[in-house]
């Protein structure tokens, strides 16, 4: 599977995921939140900058995505 930055589904993730982590940053920031809560935020804003950043590829633009098995 490949994934097209220029693709109209990936604008749609891009913004999704912007959106995501403006919310969970101003979430952490707040020194209302339990370590816990902390900590899962911190995860989340990882896992919504690491999908920000999947079609990375120099050469083309595209990039292939497999899939993992956590099994």
């Amino acid at each position: 599977m490949e994934i097209d930055p220029r693709s109209p589904t990936w604008f749609a993730v891009k913004d999704f995921c912007i959106k995501e982590l403006d919310t969970a940053t101003s979430a952490l920031e707040s020194a209302s939140m339990s370590h816990e809560e902390t900590q899962f935020t911190r995860g989340y804003i990882k896992a919504f900058r690491e999908l920000s950043k999947l079609p990375m590829d120099s050469q083309s633009g595209i990039r292939s995505v497999g899939s993992v098995d956590y099994g």
